[in-house]
């Protein structure tokens, strides 16, 4: 089945998620964690349930990488991993080893793009306990400040940029991290992010998605529906 993105969302409201995804196979993928759900999850259900999400701001940050740094190795898995280790140590005040410094220019400009933004204190690797259908998960980013009070970030290391919209799959994961994490401060009004970053185009393109209410419903939605 062809994947479907956002542009073609609003053309889905009217289907039936429940007869889409309750089958063995979306059972099952309940149990796993968000990440493998977001990439398990029926591309045509996904974008149903999605479907009222308002389309979010594009944000560029490009990347100054100063002479003579190394380059950063052509293994995108592997450069994607380092990348979310260095990712962990954003709290970290320890001393970079020379390897994790390769990565730097890419984690200071999404740290400039989110401080462009509001956002104020960034915690990285937030466990979020499972409520209801949306199991458990540990999201990349939660930051204070921002469009609203409070956002949840995900990030992405990817070898081709999204050039107008988010892939969907992304979508449905940050839909059940601000599921997860709004509920804590229901009064306030949390935002959420995707940043794709690209290391052979030196950016970071940030998906903001300004009052991310209709995201956490559309997870409801969604989880609900395979449970």
């Amino acid at each position: 089945m062809k994947n479907i993105g956002c542009n073609g969302l609003r053309d889905f409201r009217k289907i039936n998620i429940a007869e889409l995804v309750r089958t063995d196979t979306y059972r099952k993928t309940i149990l796993m964690k968000i990440s493998k759900f977001a990439r398990s999850a029926c591309p045509i259900a996904a974008a149903a349930a999605l479907a009222t999400v308002p389309p979010p701001t594009m944000y560029d940050m490009p990347v100054i990488v100063p002479p003579g740094m190394a380059a950063v190795p052509d293994d995108p898995f592997g450069a994607g991993c380092r990348f979310h280790h260095l990712l962990r140590r954003m709290s970290d005040t320890g001393p970079l080893s020379s390897e994790e410094k390769t990565y730097l220019p890419w984690l200071s400009a999404l740290r400039t793009g989110l401080r462009a933004i509001g956002a104020r204190r960034i915690e990285p690797e937030v466990p979020l306990h499972r409520l209801g259908s949306v199991p458990a998960g540990i999201c990349d980013l939660r930051v204070a400040g921002g469009p609203a009070s409070r956002g949840i970030v995900e990030v992405k290391v990817v070898t081709e940029l999204p050039t107008t919209a988010p892939r969907t799959k992304d979508i449905v994961q940050l839909s059940a991290y601000v599921a997860l994490s709004r509920r804590p401060w229901r009064r306030s009004s949390v935002w959420g992010a995707i940043a794709y970053v690209s290391f052979r185009d030196r950016v970071v393109r940030l998906f903001v998605f300004e009052d991310a209410a209709s995201m956490e419903k559309s997870a409801e939605r969604l989880f609900a529906a395979a449970a």
